[in-house]
């Protein structure tokens, strides 16, 4: 997630919110969304979101190790959030965190 500034509408005020991004590899579609906050809820509501808009789920999600999806990065066994991981599972998704310090690994934006 990248962080950016927006006005709130309400108050017009400067609040930092977060820009959720997921590509696909092939055709390059992109879902974007933006949030106040960022939960491990908020991030598998993302996912939902995300997948509802492109028409279905994909087979392997390629993240950043962000502690909302990733809580132990590990290159073989990296130990996910259960309820990010129960979410993948219920779509039938497999995630792949990017190895630590390996920017050619993260995924497409």
């Amino acid at each position: 997630m990248v962080e950016i500034s927006a006005t709130e509408p309400q108050s017009q005020k400067y609040r930092r919110t977060r820009l959720f991004v997921l590509t696909l590899g092939f055709s390059r579609k992109a879902v974007r969304l933006l949030v106040l906050r960022s939960s491990t809820r908020i991030w598998a509501e993302l996912h939902e979101k995300a997948f509802r808009r492109l028409g279905g789920s994909v087979r392997i999600v390629v993240l950043d190790n962000l502690r909302e999806g990733v809580l132990t990065p590990d290159i073989y066994e990296p130990t996910l959030n259960p309820l990010y991981r129960d979410l993948l599972a219920h779509y039938g998704a497999v995630a792949m965190p990017c190895r630590v310090r390996d920017p050619d690994r993260k995924g497409k934006v």
